[in-house]
């Protein structure tokens, strides 16, 4: 069985909620995770993830402290990115090491759409709302008028950029101490975009997580509190923006950074 189909069947679109001990295999490594709303911080030690014959996490550490912040995961094709969004959220559970998330849920965004065409915008809502008990019809409603999207128009009428739109709104009406987005705005025109950027930092609640992986780091940079930049399956740099000198762009950071690695194999 291909690894994490069978989690894909049942938690593939909005997010999924686990923060149980899940017990090893027999004989195989597996995944520990535990709930840590006393700790209030995400914690990933030592994770290890081989698809195949490839080895794509080799041993990823980071910790994220819930205060707030919106993470930057930047990284070339290859690096691990959307590997390491799917084992936060429970879609990828063979692999070695520790998770620790806050408890409370997470709210899950994968890089590619998953409403169904035929609902429209407003049976979406209807939808996420029966589904998740977390979920904010008024804060969905605010962030879709705010986007000038007229609920009464069906999924597959939208363009790329406007279903965008519609599913980081879901997303975000959810109520939970963890966002996990894979790619979402790089479909979004720039005017769009920056209602968006404002709309998260104001609408999300206070002490979450927002973990948002990109390439397209100019445009977006100034929506991050911490970086988190990985490359062959490692990090290779976490960083608090405040901590940069001043002036620094983000996307400068990143190319030196992965310029220098690849110049030293």
């Amino acid at each position: 069985m291909r690894e994490g189909s069978r989690h894909e069947r049942h938690a593939h679109g909005p997010g999924v909620q686990r923060h149980r001990r899940r017990s090893r295999r027999p004989g195989r490594p597996g995944p520990e995770v535990t709930p840590v709303p006393d700790l209030g911080l995400l914690e990933i030690s030592d994770l290890r993830v081989r698809l195949g014959r490839r080895q794509v996490l080799r041993g990823v550490d980071l910790t994220i402290p819930a205060r707030g912040q919106i993470v930057g995961l930047f990284g070339p094709n290859g690096a691990g990115k959307t590997t390491l969004m799917r084992c936060l959220v429970g879609l990828l559970e063979r692999y070695q090491g520790r998770i620790d998330l806050p408890g409370g849920g997470v709210s899950y965004m994968p890089d590619y759409p998953y409403l169904y065409p035929f609902l429209t915008i407003e049976q979406c809502e209807a939808l996420f709302r029966s589904r998740y008990e977390d979920f904010s019809p008024e804060v969905a409603r605010e962030l879709f008028d705010t986007l000038g999207l007229d609920r009464s128009r069906r999924v597959g009428e939208l363009s790329k950029g406007m279903s965008e739109q519609a599913h980081v709104a879901l997303t975000f009406a959810r109520r939970v101490p963890l966002y996990v987005l894979d790619e979402p705005l790089a479909a979004v025109d720039p005017y769009t975009r920056g209602l968006l950027v404002d709309l998260v930092r104001r609408l999300r609640p206070p002490d979450s997580v927002t973990i948002i992986s990109t390439h397209i780091i100019q445009e977006v940079g100034e929506l991050f509190d911490e970086v988190a930049m990985l490359l062959d399956g490692q990090v290779l740099r976490h960083d608090q923006v405040a901590d940069l000198p001043a002036g620094t762009e983000l996307e400068d950071v990143y190319k030196q950074e992965v310029a220098a690695r690849w110049a030293t194999t």
